[in-house]
Order: structure tokens, then sequence, then C-alpha cells
């Protein structure tokens, strides 16, 4: 079973609706000074390395993302791992608005466990959106150990990884939770009726 198969078209579609929605905006990681100091402090402060941060990961930073790859363009695989980027970026966003910017950022940059929790948080948007788009559940322990990438020591991939379980749990329900996952259903859907 799969709900949804992206095309360059729709998945740059998928990105218009959800930036319109959340008022949010996109720069191209390679182009944005300050994606490259960001990139530069990471590497100082042993989080990742630049090349690794410029290149494979996306950031949010209030309203606008910095996607390290061009939306719409890729395989079909590639396609959907977009869709699946601008939902958890989302997420992000639904973060920021719910704490502030400055307790976010607090919250973020001051500790790992709360760095663990929130990309925890961003990351069920990707469990629901694997769930709802062919029934499966991407095992906990892989995603959950992404986290040390982030800085992240033992006991916040555990933290994560209980997250992640607990999502599992209310994904066999069929229950959705987060923000993100809930209005990228809807527009998936929508676009699925469209074609």
């Amino acid at each position: 079973m799969t709900r949804f198969e992206p095309t360059s078209a729709n998945t740059i579609e998928f990105w218009r609706r959800m930036q319109q929605s959340f008022g949010t905006r996109v720069v191209q990681k390679p182009d944005s000074p300050l994606m490259k100091a960001a990139g530069h402090g990471l590497q100082l402060i042993r989080i990742m390395t630049y090349d690794v941060f410029m290149k494979q990961y996306t950031t949010v930073i209030h309203n606008t993302i910095y996607p390290w790859f061009t939306v719409g363009d890729g395989d079909p695989d590639h396609l959907w791992r977009q869709i699946e980027v601008c939902i958890h970026e989302h997420q992000h966003v639904v973060q920021f608005r719910r704490m502030g910017m400055p307790l976010y950022a607090l919250a973020y940059g001051g500790s790992t466990r709360k760095r663990a929790l929130l990309e925890a948080e961003a990351y069920c948007c990707n469990l629901e959106m694997r769930h709802w788009r062919t029934g499966e559940f991407i095992p906990t322990q892989g995603l959950a150990d992404l986290l040390y990438s982030y800085g992240c020591n033992a006991a916040d991939v555990e933290a994560a990884r209980e997250v992640y379980e607990a999502c599992h749990m209310r994904l066999q329900a069929e229950e959705y939770r987060a923000e993100a996952t809930l209005l990228g259903i809807q527009i998936l859907s929508e676009l699925n009726e469209s074609c």
C-alpha cells in the first residue's frame, strides 16, 4: 500500500501549500551567509562538520527553512524524503510558536536532553508520515541513534527512543498527533484527489 506517489510538480506544490499555511519561506542553504556561519560554528564546537551540516541537514530558524536540496529535484524516493523534511521542519515551526523563539533557542542550544526531545517530536512526524503512506513503522532505535549526530548522549537517545515507541503505540490505533503531520496529510490527500 502506498498512498501518495510524489512527482516534481506535486512536491513543489506540497511545499508551497505548507509554506502558505504556516507563513514560512525557503532559502537555499548554500546561498545563506547565516547557514554558512552556523555550519562553521557547529564544526567549531564539534557537533558536526561544516560539510555534513551544509549538505545533509535542512535547518529552520523561525519562519525560514534552509533546505540543502532543491525542492522538486530528484527521483520519487528523494521527493518523498523532501515531503517528510517539509513536515518535520514545519513541526519545528510549531515548536517555535508554542515556546517562543528565545526559549526554544535556549532549550535547543543549551540542553542536549531538550534538543533530543524537540527533535523526537519532529521525527515523530517522519514516523507518522511513513505509517500513513505505507502502513510501515520505522525502527525506533535507528531513528533515535540519529540524535548522536546532533550532539546528544546515550541517555538523550534513549529518551527519544521512548518517545518514538509511544508514537508507534498511537499509530497502531491510527492516531496522528503532530500539527504539521495533520496538515501534511490533508494537503497530500487533496493533491491525490486532484490527480
